[in-house]
């Protein structure tokens, strides 16, 4: 059941870990809120951009990358930069210019920079660049991964990975456009994971018309995929007892940004976790701690063109109007009418007896009113707005945002306001 979480406020920041051994292989995704950039947040931003230097101190071999997007979801060769080759470092040894120069574009105000990904990876190969991107017609996927396929039995998933794409005809779609690994159909070995991975994402996510979500769910729940059950492998995902496949996973279509995790709760190698602060931050990072809730197993954060966060529960169970084929939608929170004036009915249920709080909020997060505190029982129910602050003045014409919360989920509605 997908569960919305609160306002990101002015900026949404992700950065997270890889490496089944240790935590060296690490990345960063920045995120404005619409109507804002990312240049206009730089002094709550700005911090992020060293964790690539502090986070994966030893000398990096397969390179490190930023992407960042700016007015359109399309990534020009400007707006990719990579460092690669022996004893490549972003900070503290040889190459501290190449993070300094992209992160100068970044902060260009010019540029309008509103999302940005930028990946450490610790390893041997020295052939390829992350992170990954792959275009679409009027948009590009960039994609970063958190975890691997190659341990054990996990080799299996990624032939039959590769295998599936080639029988699928993916390598011969017009849209496809090579790798910036050295990956070759057919190959297994010229291949690293995480980009194999990627491109079987996006072959589901080209299925579903480019939903991400339904893509993702679908991906993630084939049972034979041309032999090979992923669901079952992803579901064992145990990276110290278990050699399946640990797939967590940040991507964005430059629109939206979700970021996936399937390692077990606990796994000290995958930590991910998340918290809103109180200047509009939202982060989440590679370790667990005081004011930080994890993301538990195979749940989805979804952060849409909205700027509203959502969480899907647990990607392997059924989404809303799954068997319809509709366009996900995380609000299980109904207003009508919409928009409206002078007042809105807000409807939702309850599976079970508890404390509910539904509130109202702007779009900077700040409450204007609150609607309900208290005890409700199971079952429908329902609540008007009139449009007045708690303090009995008329809200001004603009969106709000509704925030039901329960004990054990939290969900939003937007709200119009016609004066």
């Amino acid at each position: 059941m997908p569960v919305p979480l609160p306002h990101a406020g002015l900026l949404t920041a992700l950065f997270l870990s890889c490496a089944l051994w240790a935590r060296a292989c690490e990345f960063i995704a920045l995120m404005a809120r619409p109507g804002f950039t990312l240049p206009q947040v730089e002094e709550a931003a700005r911090p992020y951009q060293n964790f690539l230097a502090t986070s994966s101190a030893p000398p990096n071999n397969d390179g490190y990358g930023l992407v960042f997007y700016g007015p359109h979801p399309v990534l020009a060769d400007s707006q990719r930069f990579y460092a690669t080759g022996l004893g490549t470092v972003w900070y503290g040894n040889n190459d501290g210019a190449v993070l300094d120069s992209a992160f100068a574009r970044v902060w260009n105000p010019q540029l309008e920079a509103r999302l940005v990904l930028g990946h450490a990876r610790n390893g041997s190969g020295g052939r390829g660049s992350h992170p990954f991107v792959a275009h679409r017609p009027g948009r590009s996927y960039a994609f970063q991964h958190n975890g691997d396929l190659t341990d054990g039995t996990s080799r299996d998933m990624k032939e039959a990975i590769l295998r599936g794409l080639d029988e699928s005809g993916y390598f011969t779609q017009a849209h496809f456009q090579g790798s910036n690994w050295e990956g070759q159909p057919g190959d297994v070995d010229s291949w690293v994971d995480s980009e194999l991975l990627f491109h079987y994402l996006l072959q589901h996510i080209d299925a579903q018309g480019g939903d991400l979500v339904r893509g993702l769910h679908q991906a993630l729940n084939e049972v034979d995929w041309h032999g090979f059950n992923v669901r079952e492998d992803i579901r064992g995902a145990d990276s110290l007892h278990n050699p399946r496949s640990v797939i967590n996973f940040a991507l964005s279509d430059g629109e939206s940004l979700v970021v996936y995790k399937n390692a077990r709760d606990g796994d000290p190698n995958h930590e991910l976790a998340w918290e809103e602060r109180a200047d509009g931050l939202l982060a989440a990072r590679t370790a667990h701690g005081e004011g930080l809730t994890p993301l538990r197993q195979y749940q989805l954060l979804v952060l849409p063109p909205s700027g509203l966060p959502a969480l899907v529960a647990n990607m392997h169970l059924p989404l809303p109007n799954e068997e319809a084929h509709e366009p996900w939608n995380p609000g299980l929170l109904q207003a009508h009418p919409n928009p409206f004036n002078p007042s809105t009915l807000l409807r939702f249920a309850l599976e079970v007896d508890g404390q509910v709080d539904m509130s109202i909020h702007d779009l900077a997060g700040r409450r204007v009113a609150r609607l309900i505190q208290g005890h409700l029982g199971a079952g429908n129910h329902q609540v008007s707005w009139s449009g007045l602050s708690d303090a009995g003045f008329p809200a001004a014409s603009g969106n709000y945002v509704a925030v039901l919360r329960t004990a054990g989920s939290m969900h939003t509605a937007k709200l119009l306001l016609v004066r």
